[in-house]
């Protein structure tokens, strides 16, 4: 899973095992990694339990650096973030529609 904390402290600093980037936190986590609904539902919830949301990815910048950053860790290439599909729409966990091309 990948959660996202917005905003960071004054200091721009970010609990343990977070990383910043653009002034927010990530977390990157293989916790319910995997392919199912059930999955993706336990890591929405574990993000909301530390404040946080699973990531929306707004630019390809960003992208760009959650990519590297799965890459670095080593981390499986089955990590959840806040996409889902629905009635065949994707759509951000927070209700924004992506933008297709970051995709």
């Amino acid at each position: 899973m990948v959660c996202l904390f917005e905003g960071v402290t004054s200091d721009n600093v970010c609990d343990d095992k977070w990383k910043i980037y653009h002034d927010n936190c990530y977390l990157f986590s293989e916790l319910f990694s995997g392919t199912n609904k059930e999955n993706w539902s336990n890591a929405r919830t574990e993000c909301d339990d530390r404040s946080a949301n699973l990531t929306a990815i707004e630019d390809q910048d960003t992208w760009d650096w959650v990519v590297r950053q799965i890459s670095s860790l080593d981390l499986s290439d089955e990590l959840w973030i806040g996409l889902y599909k629905s009635n065949n729409v994707y759509d951000w966990d927070d209700g924004t529609h992506p933008n297709t091309s970051n995709l």
